[in-house]
């Protein structure tokens, strides 16, 4: 299976502490390399099938499953996700803490 991430996410990992982009990246590499219902950081999320939500610390990553991917919606602290069934959806509450060095690379794929 394919890991894909949106513009948005890419905008997300940049934006995070190095360390926690990277526990999140590998936490998402799990998830291609096994099924995704087998993994205890993951769950279905309601109302929205194929949509998953990954709890990675105080972090989680909203992801959209398809037959042949995964497509990474968006990033962000747990306290800024809603419960609702659309994923293209993060509060503007300024949670994020963006730092330099982020991470580069193509823009479907974090490097």
């Amino acid at each position: 299976m394919d890991l894909i991430y949106e513009p948005a996410a890419l905008r997300d990992l940049r934006g995070l502490p190095q360390v926690d982009a990277r526990r999140i990246l590998e936490a998402l590499r799990q998830v291609v390399d096994r099924h995704p219902q087998r993994q205890s950081f993951v769950t279905e999320m309601q109302g929205a099938p194929g949509h998953w939500r990954l709890r990675i610390g105080d972090w989680r990553a909203i992801c959209r499953q398809t037959e042949t991917t995964i497509e990474v919606i968006r990033i962000g602290k747990r306290r800024r996700f809603t419960n609702e069934p659309h994923c293209t959806h993060l509060r503007n509450s300024g949670d994020h803490h963006p730092q330099s060095g982020g991470l580069g690379g193509h823009p479907r794929s974090p490097g």
